[in-house]
């Protein structure tokens, strides 16, 4: 969720807006804005994923292929889950690039880099709206470590 400031109010927007607010006043912004902005946490983001996306918990667990017990502990936010869980997850919603990207930094996990092989393998199968199964599949025909 992104979040602009009208005023003292927080309201959401894009995170350009928020940029742009920073770079023409940032003395202002920290003296008068910050403490309006309100951090997510991976745990509330997945959460707002699952809604969008209409997917319960149980439909995750089978999905992302993971032990209930782990998932439990992850959608709880009693455990922070590794990259290539989070991507298992982001595959498994089938969330966009860019969801994919915000779960992987609120997860504190590196970003998906076009450079890197493997990034690229997995952002194009995100692109074309691939099930994690073939993504699995096409990761492992094109020599790169697979995801399950």
């Amino acid at each position: 969720m992104f979040f602009s400031i009208e005023g003292d109010c927080v309201c959401l927007a894009s995170t350009d807006q928020i940029f742009n607010q920073i770079k023409s006043a940032p003395n202002e912004f920290l003296e008068k804005k910050l403490d309006g902005i309100k951090t997510i946490q991976f745990k509330d983001y997945l959460q707002q994923m699952m809604k969008k996306y209409h997917c319960t918990a149980r439909q995750l667990i089978i999905r992302s292929c993971l032990s209930k017990a782990f998932a439990y502990q992850i959608m709880n936010g009693e455990r922070m889950p590794g990259r290539d869980v989070v991507l298992r997850i982001s595959l498994s919603l089938k969330a966009t690039e860019d969801e994919t990207q915000r779960l992987l930094a609120l997860a504190g996990k590196g970003a998906l880099y076009p450079r890197v092989r493997r990034d690229a393998a997995i952002l194009c199968c995100i692109e074309t709206h691939r099930t994690l199964e073939d993504t699995d599949l096409f990761l492992r025909e094109h020599g790169e470590k697979a995801l399950l």
